[in-house]
């Protein structure tokens, strides 16, 4: 608590998007504030929150993360927490659906709105402070529906109906290292494979590497940079590509066919089917 605190004393502009995400957290009834009859149970447990700052993203760049994997006397709310069974449909799965018909419905804030029972909403709680500022006045609040957040991790283009990609090359100072390399490429979020043909190369680079024998801050030899460095001159052009999300023709369908084509070397296979 101490920590958030200080940061977001450093940092007047996060501090001001997190309080703003915890008043909509308190508008919508996502949590509440303890009462003093809440505060006489004595099964409770307290979850640490910071923020995590993304710059990047087009929407959230300030989310607030509840912590259940911190420890207390060697304890964590994960290490006692009942596993369920996982619900939801694998990614791929939800995205080929969301590309079946022209318009899709979208259930925002889903794992906020999960309601927690009344007996166990003392042990998801979390000290917050009425603006980090102004007062210095410490309030507890209930968790009154699970504070988790994903999103689908694909860029869509709303507007104009399509999947596209945004990349972010590095600067002319990057050290070409194995880490830095990899946290690079891991930046692509491609679970349709549409740029398969393209992020198989980084993985085939990296095998390269490895093989190299470099250790993780080893800085590459100018043989070794050549291919990466042109990869990475590649990645402005990703900008370019335009992939329709919808797979519905406008036009009624008399027959169909399907069309596959695959091929394999020693480094990589690759499978592709037009309809």
């Amino acid at each position: 608590m101490e920590n958030t605190e200080k940061r977001l004393i450093r940092s007047p502009e996060i501090a001001s998007a997190y309080t703003e995400t915890i008043d909509k957290y308190i508008e919508k009834g996502y949590v509440r504030k303890v009462t003093n009859d809440d505060n006489k149970t004595t099964r409770k447990w307290y979850l640490p929150h910071f923020p995590v700052v993304r710059p990047d993203k087009d929407t959230t760049k300030t989310r607030v993360v509840f912590d259940a994997s911190a420890k207390y006397d060697g304890i964590s709310l994960n290490n006692i927490i009942h596993k369920a069974p996982k619900l939801q449909r694998d990614l791929f799965d939800v995205l080929l659906r969301f590309r079946k018909y022209p318009v899709a419905l979208v259930c925002a804030e889903m794992y906020l709105m999960i309601k927690i029972p009344p007996k166990d909403r003392s042990f998801p709680m979390a000290l917050l402070k009425d603006r980090i500022k102004k007062s210095r006045e410490k309030s507890r609040y209930r968790r009154r529906r699970v504070a988790v957040r994903k999103t689908l991790g694909v860029l869509w283009l709303a507007e104009d109906d399509i999947f596209t990609f945004k990349a972010n090359p590095p600067d002319e100072h990057f050290k070409f290292t194995k880490r830095k390399f990899l946290s690079k490429i891991a930046m692509l979020f491609d679970p349709l494979g549409f740029i398969a043909p393209y992020s198989i190369r980084a993985k085939i680079f990296m095998h390269e590497i490895w093989q190299a024998g470099l250790d993780w801050d080893d800085i590459f030899d100018d043989v070794l940079v050549n291919k990466p460095r042109e990869w990475f001159n590649e990645l402005n052009e990703l900008c370019d590509i335009r992939i329709p999300k919808c797979l519905q023709l406008s036009e009624r369908i008399k027959s169909s066919s399907l069309q596959m084509f695959a091929n394999a070397s020693e480094e990589a296979y690759g499978c592709v089917i037009y309809a």
